[in-house]
């Protein structure tokens, strides 16, 4: 293997690192934010003697259903990457498109206030920002396996 080659796949592999630290830095970020708007949400909704908390989340069956689903999708088949077996899975988010007046908020005031609809979206955000940290990681760990394996070939 040629220097510049295994050259490449090192600022690779480094890039591949930034990005992830960037993807983590911004979950904690969306986390710290989805935590304060939580807590502002509840102190607005106990003035107006409404609650948030879960004993306030409807149990009937069929009551809730999921607004954002996270999945991963597998490919039928494995192939061999480097001395690894790999999956070719990657993660999807998929958002309701009609909730049909089920939207979460609902549960808890029949008309939910813009900080109760800014928290829910934060949270939602929350769960993008997983979503783009694990696919960061794995990335990373492919261009760290790819280095270490031209690394062992050279």
């Amino acid at each position: 293997m040629s220097s510049d080659f295994l050259d490449t796949l090192f600022d690779a592999a480094i890039n591949g690192l930034d990005t992830l630290e960037r993807a983590r830095s911004e979950l904690h970020e969306t986390l710290q934010h989805a935590r304060f708007a939580l807590s502002a949400t509840q102190r607005e909704m106990d003035r107006v003697g409404l609650l948030l908390a879960w004993p306030a989340v409807p149990t009937a069956p069929g009551a809730i259903q999921p607004t954002l689903t996270v999945s991963r999708t597998a490919s039928d088949h494995l192939y061999e990457e480097g001395s690894e077996m790999r999956d070719g899975a990657h993660w999807n988010i998929k958002e309701a498109r009609d909730l049909s007046g089920r939207d979460p908020a609902l549960w808890f005031a029949s008309s939910p206030s813009d900080a109760l609809i800014d928290c829910q979206e934060r949270f939602r955000s929350v769960v993008r920002a997983c979503v783009r940290s694990a696919v960061a990681q794995e990335e990373a760990l492919s261009l760290a396996m790819a280095y270490r394996d031209a690394k062992r070939v050279d």
